[in-house]
């Protein structure tokens, strides 16, 4: 590694601590030679985290005490896709769509008042067919329907409820819908690799190749501001796995799951670990977290408080 590249390397890997440590190392000269051993170029560097951690090491060996406190943290460096860390281009939120409690009435209103069509006149039937608590469906975007008069701000789809998962028969059409966790299963974020990879490649335009697959639970919706919320997306042409729309982690389990439009927004999301998870056939721009995911907690499906329309 050159010495120039050792100097994005602190940049890069440290982020907001690079500056901070980097006044305190005048001539990095002294630990390209370890940079060396521990990962060749810099591509390779910022992308491992043993290679962060070998940095750790490298620049408390060179004096530089201070770095335990310049909050280092590899996993939550930036990361190219694929690798271990956050896509900085995420951190701004500017994905976000924060939808409120006024969207979902809105949405909910006019379904109910006759201006949702979920494609055919068949399906049309299934709009709000209720559904059992407590039954195991999946959750997926219904790409061919519309809502008339939604307001710009809000995805014009309803949400197709499919039995048990993406493939099963299609239960009911809803505005937005909430599952939940139970004794034996998580919330799973489902992808199916096969139908994932022929919409990347533009094999196919529409696939029923993902879903939110948990217990029905129709007294309860989960907004952003309430505690402990990720807003999570699925893009099959970028991704091979649901992400979380803050630092474009691959998202895996929760606890509880409310899925609107285009988005989802869980609680007690856990994430995808690189050795874990599938390797995607076609391009996918997801990064991972590094460790355990934490903020996963015991399962108690129905302890929420449940939010009326």
């Amino acid at each position: 590694m050159e010495l120039k590249d050792a100097e994005k390397f602190v940049m890069s890997v440290l982020g907001p601590a690079g500056p901070q440590v980097r006044a305190l190392i005048p001539d990095l000269t002294g630990i390209v030679p370890g940079l060396q051993e521990a990962g060749g170029t810099l591509e390779e560097a910022v992308e491992e985290e043993s290679v962060s951690k070998g940095l750790e090491g490298l620049l408390k060996t060179a004096a530089v005490p201070v770095l335990a406190a310049a909050e280092f943290n590899p996993a939550t460096k930036n990361a190219r896709r694929l690798g271990v860390g956050v896509d900085k281009n995420l951190l701004d939120g500017k994905l976000l769509k924060n939808y409120n409690e006024q969207d979902f009435n809105i949405l909910n209103d006019l379904v109910n008042q006759g201006k949702a069509s979920a494609g055919t006149k068949a399906a049309n039937k299934l709009i709000n067919a209720p559904i059992d608590q407590g039954r195991e469906v999946g959750v997926r975007l219904n790409l061919n329907s519309k809502i008339i008069d939604a307001p710009e701000n809000l995805k014009p789809k309803i949400q197709t409820v499919h039995d048990k998962n993406a493939t099963g028969k299609a239960l009911s059409y809803q505005p937005f819908v909430t599952v939940v966790s139970t004794k034996d299963k998580k919330v799973k974020f489902y992808v199916d690799p096969k139908g994932r990879e022929q919409i990347a490649k533009g094999e196919k335009s529409k696939h029923p190749a993902m879903s939110v697959n948990g217990a029905y639970e129709p007294n309860l919706k989960i907004l952003p501001t309430d505690d402990d919320v990720v807003e999570i997306g699925f893009n099959p042409k970028a991704h091979h796995l649901f992400i979380d729309l803050k630092t474009g982690q691959a998202v895996k389990e929760a606890d509880a799951a409310t899925v609107i439009g285009d988005r989802v927004y869980a609680k007690n999301v856990s994430y995808f670990k690189k050795s874990e998870a599938p390797v995607p056939e076609a391009k996918s721009d997801v990064r991972y977290q590094a460790k355990k995911s934490g903020g996963l907690v015991q399962s108690n499906p129905y302890s929420y408080d449940p939010r009326a329309i």
